[in-house]
């Protein structure tokens, strides 16, 4: 269900932006030399990361050096899975990290097999920590959500001085306020010199939609708090923002002016911090680094920007792509269509030999978004995230369910075998079509049985005579004609699908 499947989607959101991250702290240090606009544009690819759970799949992705999991959203979207995110209900929970050996040693101390299957043990963690997230996302909102109406009171008695400009008494610092009509608050104690470049300053953070990558910067923060790594993004980011637009401002009014801007911005830190007491999402810090920035600023060679501006741009490209998806092993071809498809086992108790009676299993597949797949022995239904279920197949009971695209549509049909009737039963397999709500299925009452085994990677049938366990025919489960048929194992090699 969606309740245990989110936190999982958003964990990995976390990791593959933590994986950015990295890679933009290391970028950075190489252009410490260059101008802050350059490293300001990169956490760009971190707040994507951040806030977008789908990306495209290209070779140029650089977290296929992580060997990251790639999964296929739709045709042309993908996601990055380091786990699971039905982990709560799959047999065998697997969790892949870009931090080697932590991946494995989580994968062997989680629930595996019967052990997973007989009683959930995974849901009560998943909830518990589905709840903590929930409870710290609310404190971070509400946290901002008082600041901001702190500070608004702190401005009741500013007054205007020009179009979207005013002066207040209670502000040690400009900054900029509002995000449809945003309005730049300078302190009353600013003197007349001083306006012009400190309004340019709030002017381009307001032509480049600083405050709207901020507020969405801060929502991000609230979404995955529990990650330090974007406390770290979150904060050099905004450093990196202020010294860009800094420079902006040197650039476009001379360096006559640096020695005169530096006083400036070193006598407004001395009048108070705006951030004590307030959220991160509003004002502006960190002034002895943007002192010390200017102090040391020189202007690189146009060949250097050129070719930093070049390596970022292939290393946004790079930061913002999944890796395309690893082909699946074994991969069958459909010998009668020309098509390919995989079989995914969920469940085979005839192999088992213990069908759980009173057991229900569910399971959520990625081609069906929004949809959760549950076994019980008497129906195979499809839960809905609306709540809304629909019934999809029943037996009694149903014996196994396997996934496999043979319709070569490319989503998976769920292929089962299955008893029916009451006082003589019969053995059928069936071929149930979610994406087309279409079935079809090997059945002859009274006259055949038919079973259902997952052998070297390939769906077999068998056909007994009924009530008898002489085997009559045994071949491939294939697709043809609108219909499911056995295709005989002495098939030539040319015509068989082969793993």
């Amino acid at each position: 269900m969606f309740f245990y499947t989110f936190l999982p989607k958003l964990i990995n959101m976390s990791l593959t932006a933590g994986v950015a991250v990295v890679f933009v702290l290391l970028a950075r240090l190489l252009l410490r030399r260059m101008p802050k606009a350059i490293s300001y544009a990169l956490w760009g690819v971190v707040l994507f990361r951040l806030l977008c759970p789908v990306s495209l799949p290209s070779g140029l992705s650089l977290l296929g050096l992580l060997d990251a999991p790639a999964s296929p959203q739709g045709a042309l979207a993908s996601r990055v899975e380091y786990i699971s995110p039905d982990i709560v209900h799959t047999e065998n929970p697997q969790v892949s990290l870009p931090i080697p050996g932590v991946g494995e040693a989580i994968t062997q101390a989680l629930p595996q097999g019967e052990e997973q299957l007989a009683a959930d043990p995974l849901e009560a963690p998943m909830a518990i920590a589905t709840y903590v997230w929930m409870a710290g996302v609310l404190a971070m909102g509400g946290w901002g959500a008082a600041s901001y109406i702190r500070l608004r009171r702190r401005l009741i008695t500013a007054s205007p001085l020009g179009s979207g400009v005013y002066l207040a008494d209670e502000i040690p610092t400009p900054f900029v306020l509002g995000l449809l009509r945003p309005k730049i608050y300078l302190p009353s104690s600013l003197e007349e010199g001083e306006r012009p470049y400190i309004l340019l300053h709030e002017r381009l953070h307001i032509r480049r939609l600083d405050h709207v990558v901020k507020a969405l910067s801060f929502a991000a923060l609230c979404i995955h708090w529990f990650n330090p790594l974007v406390w770290l993004a979150f904060v050099l980011a905004g450093r990196d923002m202020e010294m860009s637009c800094d420079e902006a401002v040197v650039r476009r009014l001379g360096d006559g002016i640096l020695a005169d801007y530096t006083s400036s911005l070193l006598r407004l830190a001395a009048g108070g911090n705006l951030s004590a007491g307030i959220s991160p999402a509003f004002g502006e810090g960190d002034t002895g680094g943007r002192i010390r920035n200017l102090a040391r600023r020189k202007r690189p060679a146009v060949w250097a920007v050129s070719a930093a501006i070049a390596a970022c741009v292939i290393l946004a490209a790079a930061l913002l792509t999944n890796p395309p998806e690893k082909p699946q092993t074994p991969l069958l071809p459909n010998s009668l269509e020309g098509t390919a498809y995989e079989v995914q086992k969920w469940l085979d108790y005839r192999q088992s030999g213990e069908m759980p009676w009173g057991g229900r299993r569910e399971i959520n597949l990625d081609a069906f978004p929004g949809v959760t797949f549950r076994w019980t022995p008497e129906q195979v239904e499809a839960v809905l995230d609306s709540g809304e279920i629909l019934p999809l197949y029943s037996g009694m009971p149903v014996w196994s369910v396997y996934f496999a695209d043979l319709t070569g549509d490319g989503l998976p049909e769920l292929c089962s075998a299955l008893s029916m009737g009451s006082g003589i039963v019969d053995d059928r397999v069936i071929l149930y079509d979610y994406a087309n709500g279409a079935s079809y299925s090997l059945e002859d009452r009274m006259a055949n049985d038919y079973s259902l085994s997952l052998e070297e990677g390939r769906l077999v049938v068998t056909r007994r005579p009924f009530g008898s366990a002489q085997e009559a025919e045994r071949g491939y489960l294939v697709y043809q004609d609108e219909t499911i048929q056995i295709l005989p194992l002495e098939t030539s090699d040319a015509e068989a699908p082969t793993p």
